[in-house]
């Protein structure tokens, strides 16, 4: 694929086959005339989207498609997708890591949908999927960073979910959640500067207040970057998901 392809090619690409439609965000906004080149229309709140980069990562996930490496897992079973329809479409896409690593849920921004039932699915397959459920991290960006937040802070039985272990790190992108209560496990933040969003004053001051209980954390203001940087690729912020994947495993190894 390149940036040329039409992204109802990318959706219709046999790899893809029962998911494709739900690769990309607003996609009832897709037009037959849409290419790789114009996925930052259904990006508004990004500010960071290369058409080469989308290419990448869209070939990419289709080789791990074709080769096992990447999945989608429907987090309803059968009985309650009949009750609710919508149900079928709510899942993870899996890349498939070493077996045995920890996990980690990374949602994107854009919504309010608590993830509790993705935890859940991931402890009750943990097997099957390969993974290690200690010390797991929860990753979010803008909306997803708020629920990744309130989740690791007070647990998947207040979302509806069961009982679970928290999360071993919280890894957090220009958000503007300021709740500090609950069990908020070691935390990692990054943010531009020039965020007319979510503010970087509050996340700094809120990463003031975790340091202050006693909750391990790094936090990166990155100058001249608006909201959704993503990757951060060729700017200030290139490298911060390699830094936050060390801080995880700092964490992971003074448990």
């Amino acid at each position: 694929m390149v940036v040329a392809t039409h992204l109802t090619d990318v959706i219709a690409a046999e790899e893809f086959a029962g998911y494709g439609a739900l690769i990309f965000p607003n996609s009832e906004l897709i037009t037959t005339a849409m290419t790789v080149t114009h996925t930052a229309r259904l990006l508004p709140y990004h500010s960071n989207v290369h058409p080469g980069e989308v290419a990448d990562t869209l070939n990419a996930m289709r080789t791990g498609a074709r080769d096992g490496a990447l999945s989608f897992q429907r987090i309803y079973g059968d009985s309650e997708i009949v009750r609710d329809r919508a149900k079928a479409d709510v899942g993870l896409f899996r890349f498939r890591g070493a077996p045995g690593a920890p996990f980690a849920i990374v949602s994107p921004g854009g919504g309010f949908s608590y993830l509790a039932r993705a935890i859940d699915y991931v402890f009750e397959h943990a097997a099957g999927l390969e993974v290690c459920t200690d010390g797991y991290s929860l990753w979010g960006s803008s909306a997803g960073a708020r629920m990744a937040a309130n989740l690791a802070g007070y647990g998947t039985a207040a979302f509806g979910g069961a009982a679970r272990p928290s999360a071993g790190t919280v890894v957090m992108a220009y958000t503007g959640h300021s709740d500090t209560d609950g069990d908020v496990p070691p935390t990692f933040a990054v943010v531009g500067s020039n965020d007319g969003i979510a503010s970087p004053a509050i996340m700094a001051a809120r990463i003031r207040r975790l340091e202050r209980a006693g909750v391990q954390t790094e936090f990166r203001r990155y100058p001249g970057l608006g909201h959704g940087f993503g990757l951060g690729t060729g700017t200030v912020a290139q490298g911060w998901v390699d830094a936050a994947m060390d801080f995880w495993e700092a964490q992971r190894g003074q448990r």
